[in-house]
């Protein structure tokens, strides 16, 4: 929604340890715009336990999504809208790279 990765760091190394943590910075400079209902819709879908963590079913059914959410204006899913479209240029992220260090780091399974 800020347009900012919820797991910064310099390189895919930092980036995906961070994300094994599951510790998710809200900076208030880029989250202090951002409604209540936004902020809860975030937190439940980067819950660290995937037991807890919403499905995209749910996420979609979430408050932040409703029509009725005064909240959530046309003004603010543009600026949502624009934030993706900046993120996806700032992360630059080799994605096939980002994938082969998934797969080397999943521990072997044995049948």
């Amino acid at each position: 929604m800020t347009g900012r990765p919820a797991f910064p760091g310099n390189g895919i190394h930092e980036i995906l340890l961070k994300n094994k943590k599951g510790d998710v910075p809200y900076p208030p400079k880029y989250w202090d715009k951002i409604s209540a209902d936004g902020k809860d819709l975030v937190a439940k879908m980067l819950h660290k336990d995937p037991r807890i963590r919403i499905s995209a079913r749910e996420a979609l059914a979430h408050s932040w999504f409703n029509p009725e959410n005064k909240s959530v204006s046309e003004n603010v899913l543009l600026e949502v809208s624009a934030n993706i479209a900046n993120l996806r240029q700032e992360m630059n992220i080799d994605m096939r790279q980002m994938l082969s260090l998934i797969h080397i780091s999943e521990p072997t399974r044995r049948s």
